[in-house]
């Protein structure tokens, strides 16, 4: 597709800031043609009209392609408004367009159609009724400002202009520009075109983003924008598009800061082909917007991309894929900085590279482009409709969460979808992440056959896992519990004792007391499957896990797994269990006393996680003779001591296991460490609210209430960010950062609980 950069092609552009209010007789002159006025550029006077309490005021424009209102009309008008182009009191603002091909001036009409005051419709002298318009003639050469102004009350006249250049893809011609100033006899001018939406004043600055363009003769245009937006220090804000043209914001519904004001103007060119008389349906799409200088908060800038057609394309609003489209990039700065007292911005016409401001690019070949906008004739009128888009196009979620989407324009009903392979799912609009983390597209079609995609960036989320009974529970919070839709399947009369996190699974214990032990294992604590693997040993009391391995203990032996389906047994003793300070332990208790009499024993492993120990790498460190002390867990300080939550006591050791000091007497269940440097440990006590938490690698601890509602504290474990502790009677969930204050989640189903974190 060959683009031509034109000098001289019928794409000119007019602008009409029409400054009109009541009061006496008009002062139109020469049948209708109102008094040239001396002011900069090319502008009409028209003797000042005053009468308070005007509320609107419209017209009929026309643009003839001849001076003095002869030629063929280039466009037609009717019913323009104060109330929508102007300042609801009388004047206006219209933006559009002149045919340059005839090499002579233009003439622009105006006829006043009503003036309504505040009882209703005025009566008036009308200075420019329909039998003989105000009539003005005005340049149309291309790179020439042609500003039109009718000023028909003393005022200080209005000041705009536009700047033309055109462009031809093969039979389709654009012309597109962006001016924020008009030459005012050598110098530049700033345009002065709306009127702030709110707190009242006279015409601002503003800058102009035009677009008009034609297919050929007889051909259905039409014409495909993006968002128009303007970024002021970073933060952007789209000039809504579809809605009735005119003004954008009112004193009801105020312009975000930092914009003023902002207007539209669409609409067709009545032109048609010099040589066959057939119509060349050319539209224009012009954009005015105004900034309040006093509150930019940095830079702005005024971007878009625009293309057009003959006719729909094949894919809704998306240039054809396999096609080297071109298309019209804008990207003006209006602002260079923050405390800029006036826009920088000048006259920005069609060129060819980025740094021109607005330029011709392409699509690649194996790409196409999407747009958010559609102006096209219907039924002799210009409509403007937006593609289907999602409301939002960048989500994040949790693994395993949910997310409803919505959709806005193109032609309903919509169809939402996963276009990522195990990106999730969606039941209607409602999207349910995987338990995967990465970043998924997600698709929204309408039934025309538009679609929009957004990214969806999912999280490995907080997900706790309880278990109880026969049961397994998930939740997102630890306080709102949702039972396991696949629950794990014990053999009649076992139970799950505790549940532990890692490596991506979840890995419940239990089994029949003293009989036989029962594994099961989950992604995403909702779907269980039985472990294939399981040692023919007694119930399973205990699990832990790191660093990617699980390690079970029970009264008849140790078993390890890796992937919570297969279990190797690497201890004949057990049943307490722990892995910390990059160490294997097991503890055993001998509570029948024999001939050799009662006894408790902690091993270590002679190999460090995750290197799976044989039965015969463990060394006993600690031997209690005579059964006094029963070690039901162990953790482990920076400095490589051991500490024991014990029944006997909370008790301190060496690092060989040799004995060292009782911190604390009473009987201990539950002992955790954060692995940190210095270590926070946790001991729990069974003898009433409190647990015992040293901040300082075991140096020192200190008791701490955790204001639970019963005496029987249960297990804490470290989550990897948290302590969760457990009560029993009524079983609650205890959440806490430091060991030292706890806070209650909520009722805890079942009586074990672990958490996947971030």
């Amino acid at each position: 597709m060959n683009v031509r950069v034109h000098r001289g092609a019928r794409a000119s552009s007019l602008v009409l800031p029409l400054a009109l209010a009541v009061g006496l007789g008009a002062a139109c002159v020469d049948g209708g043609s109102p008094a040239a006025d001396a002011g900069a550029g090319v502008a009409i006077s028209v003797a000042p009209l005053s009468l308070p309490g005007i509320v609107d005021a419209c017209y009929d424009l026309t643009v003839k392609s001849g001076p003095g209102g002869t030629g063929s009309t280039v466009w037609t008008r009717a019913g323009v408004c104060s109330q929508g182009y102007g300042d609801g009191g009388g004047a206006i603002t219209y933006v559009g367009t002149c045919d340059a091909s005839t090499g002579a001036d233009n003439s622009v009409q105006l006829v006043m159609t009503s003036l309504t005051d505040e009882a209703g419709d005025a009566a008036f002298v009308n200075p420019c009724p329909a039998s003989a318009p105000c009539t003005k003639d005005a340049p149309c050469s291309p790179n020439e400002d042609s500003p039109v102004t009718f000023d028909l009350t003393v005022m200080r006249p209005a000041r705009q202009g536009f700047f033309d250049v055109g462009v031809s893809f093969d039979d389709v011609f654009c012309s597109a520009k962006v001016d924020c100033s008009v030459d005012d006899g050598g110098a530049e001018a700033p345009i002065a075109l709306l009127y702030p939406a709110t707190g009242g004043g006279g015409r601002v600055p503003t800058a102009i983003f035009a677009l008009a363009c034609t297919a050929g003769a007889n051909a259905a245009t039409e014409l495909y924008l993006s968002d128009v937006v303007v970024t002021c220090g970073g933060t952007p804000h789209a000039i809504p598009l579809s809605g009735p043209a005119g003004n954008v914001w009112s004193e009801a519904s105020p312009p975000p800061s930092p914009l003023l004001q902002a207007a539209t103007f669409r609409g067709l060119e009545a032109l048609s082909d010099g040589a066959t008389g057939d119509p060349l349906n050319k539209l224009y799409f012009n954009v005015a917007l105004a900034l309040d200088l006093d509150a930019l908060g940095g830079p702005c800038t005024l971007s878009a991309t625009a293309t057009a057609s003959d006719g729909p394309f094949e894919t809704p609003f998306t240039t054809p894929s396999g096609s080297a489209w071109p298309l019209v990039h804008v990207s003006v700065p209006l602002v260079a900085t923050e405390t800029a007292s006036a826009y920088s911005c000048t006259r920005n016409p069609l060129g060819d590279l980025p740094e021109d401001g607005v330029w011709v690019g392409y699509t690649g070949l194996d790409g196409a482009a999407p747009f958010a906008h559609r102006a096209r004739v219907d039924g002799g009128a210009v409509v403007v409709e937006d593609a289907v888009a999602l409301t939002e196009r960048a989500v994040t979620v949790l693994a395993g969460a949910s997310h409803t989407f919505a959709a806005t324009g193109g032609t309903p009903p919509y169809a939402y979808s996963v276009v990522t392979a195990g990106g999730g799912s969606f039941a209607g609009a409602v999207y349910t992440a995987p338990s995967a983390p990465g970043t998924y597209t997600v698709r929204v079609s309408d039934a025309a056959g538009g679609h929009d995609d957004a990214v969806v960036t999912v999280n490995p989320g907080t997900l706790f896992v309880a278990v109880g009974g026969t049961s397994a529970f998930t939740s997102a919070n630890g306080s709102t519990w949702t039972a396991a839709s696949v629950q794990p399947t014990p053999p009649s009369g076992a139970g799950l004792g505790d549940v532990a996190y890692a490596n991506g699974l979840f890995v419940a214990v239990g089994g029949v007391a003293g009989t036989s032990a029962y594994v099961a294992w989950s992604a995403d604590g909702d779907v269980w499957t039985t472990a294939a693997t399981i040692p023919a040993t007694r119930n399973f009391t205990r699990v832990r896990a790191a660093a990617g391995v699980f390690l079970a203990g029970s009264s008849a032996g140790t078993a390890m797994s890796t992937d919570g389906d297969t279990w190797t047994q690497v201890h004949a003793l057990g049943p307490y269990v722990a892995i910390s300070g990059g160490a294997y332990f097991v503890t055993f208790y001998q509570s029948t006393c024999g001939s050799s009499g009662c006894y408790a024993d902690v091993y270590r492993a002679t190999v460090a996680p995750p290197t799976r120990p044989t039965t015969g790498q463990w060394d006993n460190i600690t031997h209690f003779a005579g059964g006094s002390t029963q070690v039901n867990g162990v953790a482990t300080a920076a400095d490589g001591h051991l500490f024991y939550a014990a029944a006997g006591g909370l008790l301190r050791r060496a690092s060989s296991g040799a004995e060292d000091t009782t911190i604390a007497s009473g009987g201990f269940t539950y002992i955790a460490d954060d692995a940190a440097t210095p270590r926070t440990i946790v001991a729990v006590t069974d003898f009433g609210q409190t647990v015992y938490t040293s901040t300082d690698d075991g140096q020192t601890f200190t008791s701490h209430a955790t204001g639970a509602a019963t005496t029987g504290l249960g297990r804490v474990i470290w989550t990897g960010e948290r302590f969760l502790l457990t009560a029993d009677s009524p079983s609650t969930l205890y959440e806490s950062a430091d060991g030292l204050t706890w806070t209650s989640l909520g009722p805890l189903p079942g009586g074990a609980v672990t958490v996947k974190e971030h």
